[in-house]
């Protein structure tokens, strides 16, 4: 299979290189910006097509590295060009394959291809896809070879169903975006407490990194610790009394998900002060 990106941004140049170095056939990029697809092409040894009829033509597996708001408006225009079957593939970890509509007029497949790591740059992050889940969505034909490829380079690979998409995306924003919203919180109760930034993070980089680490080898309840787990309320209220209104609402909202998994760890445990106090912050909230 021979793919063509079109968009030569982190994700296009990080998965190109990934699958040039995995042995694939990349034909090359095209860009609305001819320096960035020379850039990316000079970088995977591929070439940059200042057309984008030609990079269509060269290749049967069109992938769609742009935002998710310009594919619909991208494939407009690739389609024009189709003269044989083609795979369309692009990497959104929330839109599905639907959003190459009409596919089938044109007798080609459409695929999602998510690989779950936050790209954060052109030239470097290639390196971490070999650690990355990839999950997968779209026609059957050539899935499974799609599937293969990237099993083959050694990526567990996940299928999922395209009306779990949006949920799925959801998730990947709680374990990645959304930490660094926490992150930022704690970094700024610490900045009020008379830490400086650098003095923050350092002392948080051990605390944080052991509790996430701990917590995907050995289990959410398993590595749980604190006052929602050892039921102690005062701490809870004592906190709550140093918190503004929306600190409070993520510190209740995250606190009940903890309830439920300190329940699981300790049924024997009585848990009822400890929920009372968080109820009672989110109706004051």
């Amino acid at each position: 299979m021979r793919f063509g990106f079109i968009g030569a941004g982190k994700v296009g140049v990080s998965l190109g290189k990934y699958l040039v170095n995995g042995g694939c056939e990349v034909v090359g990029y095209y860009s609305k910006s001819d320096a960035s697809a020379k850039a990316a092409a000079d970088f995977t040894k591929t070439k940059a097509f200042p057309e984008l009829e030609e990079l269509v033509t060269a290749c049967d597996a069109v992938v769609f590295t742009v935002p998710d708001k310009e594919i619909v408006p991208v494939y407009e225009k690739v389609k024009a060009y189709i003269t044989k079957p083609t795979c369309f593939i692009h990497c959104s970890g929330l839109e599905t394959s639907d959003v190459f509509y009409d596919r089938f007029s044109y007798h080609s497949y459409g695929y999602s291809i998510h690989p779950l790591l936050a790209v954060h740059s052109k030239y470097e992050s290639y390196r971490e896809l070999s650690k990355a889940v990839f999950t997968m969505e779209g026609d059957i034909e050539h899935r499974e070879a799609l599937r293969e490829l990237f099993l083959k380079m050694g990526n567990p690979v996940i299928l999922i169903d395209k009306e779990q998409k949006a949920k799925y995306h959801a998730a990947c924003v709680f374990g990645s975006n959304l930490m660094l919203g926490l992150l930022e919180e704690a970094l700024m109760l610490l900045e009020e407490c008379g830490f400086q930034r650098a003095e923050a993070m350092q002392a948080l980089t051990p605390l944080a990194i052991g509790n996430l680490v701990h917590g995907l080898t050995d289990g959410t309840m398993e590595s749980l610790t604190g006052p929602v787990e050892r039921a102690d309320e005062q701490t809870i209220a004592l906190h709550e009394t140093v918190l503004n209104k929306e600190q409070r609402n993520i510190y209740n909202a995250l606190s009940k998900t903890l309830l439920t998994l300190a329940k699981k760890k300790h049924p024997n445990r009585e848990y009822g002060n400890v929920e009372k106090e968080i109820e009672k912050e989110r109706e004051e909230a």
